[in-house]
């Protein structure tokens, strides 16, 4: 992926362009990348938000306890739970529900009452002992590590997606570069892998209290429609981004993916004004 500068006055000249339909098949594309993208926001906001609150809530002694979390699913909510061992066995010492207005309830577990993962939890947790093997292989875009979100799988032997992405570190530094996506089965074998990008990029956004871009916009010649990693940027930059494929330029938010013009017609445009 390459990046354009693209003035608020070209990006206008975009937006203005015709919207073209979509083949069901694409539309049902579309629909899975920004269901996914959600889903990794929600994801990494859980991971934050229950972080700073086992922070407080677990003893300073037990947090020398916890080798990892894990967040899955329930209904509306994700819960994260904060684990340790007890020999080979993985035990819960927090489980925090997360929900849109924040931690909505939490259980601590002493030393002894502890109770042991399940089964799927237990394949959540050994995740990131996993991506050891693969990590020498990935290109990565930052010296602070890698930032991990992994799906819960949708049923109990079914695969798991796991994210590493380069990690954002600070509100103003959007890094667009360093994302890969690896899916493991049920025994943690690697059945797939890609990178969502072939170099790093940064896409820096004024502080607040300065002239804000109307959005971000970037080049991505990987694939030809727009990728669950832009949806999330979408969201994390609280702005929309716009997506220009080798064909097409599209406008992401965090509500939906919407075609905006060819990218022949939004050069010619771009270059009348």
């Amino acid at each position: 992926m390459r990046h354009l500068f693209i003035i608020a006055a070209a990006i206008g000249a975009a937006i203005a362009g015709p919207a073209a339909a979509q083949t069901p098949e694409q539309q049902r594309q579309l629909d899975w990348v920004l269901e996914r993208g959600q889903l990794l926001f929600a994801l990494d906001r859980a991971a934050w938000v229950a972080t700073d609150d086992m922070q407080v809530q677990l003893p300073r002694a037990q947090q020398q306890d916890v080798r990892g979390f894990i967040v899955d699913r329930d209904g509306q909510d994700h819960v994260v739970i904060f684990f340790g061992l007890e020999g080979e066995q993985a035990v819960a010492l927090y489980r925090g529900r997360v929900g849109a207005n924040g931690v909505a309830s939490r259980e601590i577990f002493a030393p002894g009452q502890r109770p042991a993962l399940s089964a799927t939890q237990q394949r959540l947790a050994g995740v990131r002992a996993q991506l050891a093997a693969a990590a020498p292989n990935l290109a990565m875009c930052s010296r602070a590590g890698a930032n991990l979100a992994i799906v819960p799988p949708a049923t109990p032997d079914g695969p798991i997606d796991l994210y590493v992405m380069t990690p954002q570190t600070d509100l103003n530094t959007l890094p667009f570069g360093g994302h890969h996506r690896l899916t493991l089965d049920v025994v943690g074998r690697i059945t797939a892998q890609r990178a969502f990008t072939n170099s790093c990029l940064n896409m820096i956004k004024p502080p607040a209290g300065e002239n804000q871009p109307v959005g971000l916009m970037v080049t991505h010649l990987l694939d030809p429609i727009p990728t669950e990693i832009h949806v999330f940027s979408a969201l994390a930059a609280r702005m929309p981004v716009y997506v220009g494929t080798r064909e097409s330029v599209w406008e992401v938010t965090g509500e939906g993916i919407r075609f905006v013009s060819s990218m022949a017609e939004a050069g010619n445009r771009s270059s009348r004004d």
